[in-house]
């Protein structure tokens, strides 16, 4: 693991992210310092991005952290050609470009007050969580693999062409979304996994930010932001089965019922990465 930790750079991310709060007037400038400090730190490329949902009842989905398209393609290729669950490991925790997307309602105080080191510290943990840790290569073993030896022959046969294969990114974007947790103890769990966010002194707003959230949604269900480790298996099943059902359909040429739930899924997705791919899949 290639990090190089400063506690002068995630002051400087404190500091982007403080500016953010106060006014969207340098915006891109501060993303593009957020991108630099990152960079030498993880030795990664990491774009950051601002998404601003089209309705204030579109899933609040906090941070969320993409690789980049090859990668995703090379993953979806290793579940069709029932490849082992050491190289989808080895593909993700070996991807160098990630985008990250903060959803806006980040910064209002009406929706949840957070400060910066808090958002520093929710950043950082993102970031092990999706790039420096296991999980979305388990979830994809244990959930896509075992649907797709499921699937029908017809099925199987369809997915050997790359342009509906894509449809299987689904799954994984989706896990790649933010993952809340619901308890204290979860919480403690997510901290002792947090070993540099710890070493740099963010532990304690991570803790408080977490427990924000977990507050936030006792008041706001809608908000969906309180997830157990069930719930993003199910998760991913659910999307898994919805993805293979839309390639069924182009397999039956029932192209227009397909466009339909790709629109569908796209106007309730407030991710522009996500939509990017829905876009390509729906030409």
């Amino acid at each position: 693991m290639n990090i190089t930790l400063k506690k002068d750079r995630f002051e400087a991310i404190d500091h982007c992210f403080s500016e953010l709060k106060q006014s969207k007037k340098h915006e891109t400038s501060n993303l593009k310092e957020m991108e630099t400090l990152l960079k030498e730190t993880f030795h990664k490329d990491i774009k950051v991005q601002i998404v601003y949902p089209n309705k204030p009842s579109d899933t609040f989905f906090v941070m969320s952290i993409f690789p980049d398209e090859s990668t995703l393609d090379a993953v979806v290729r290793c579940i069709v050609e029932e490849k082992n669950d050491e190289i989808i490991r080895k593909i993700w925790n070996e991807t160098n470009n990630w985008t990250i997307e903060i959803d806006n309602r980040l910064f209002n105080e009406n929706y949840i007050q957070l400060t910066s080191q808090e958002m520093t510290a929710l950043l950082l943990h993102e970031l092990g969580h999706m790039i420096y840790s296991n999980s979305i290569p388990q979830r994809i073993s244990k959930v896509m693999k075992l649907e797709y030896a499921r699937a029908s022959i017809g099925i199987k046969a369809v997915l050997k062409d790359s342009l509906f294969s894509k449809i299987l990114t689904l799954p994984i974007l989706n896990a790649c979304t933010y993952d809340n947790y619901k308890t204290k103890d979860d919480i403690r769990k997510e901290l002792k996994a947090d070993v540099f966010v710890v070493k740099m002194g963010y532990g304690k707003y991570l803790e408080s930010a977490l427990e924000k959230f977990i507050e936030t949604n006792k008041v706001d269900t809608s908000k969906n932001i309180g997830k157990t480790s069930q719930d993003v298996y199910s998760d991913m099943k659910g999307v898994t089965l919805f993805s293979i059902g839309i390639i069924e359909n182009f397999k039956d040429r029932k192209s227009v019922l397909a466009k339909k739930k790709l629109a569908d899924l796209g106007g309730r997705v407030p991710s522009s990465y996500i939509n990017k791919f829905i876009f390509k899949i729906d030409k």
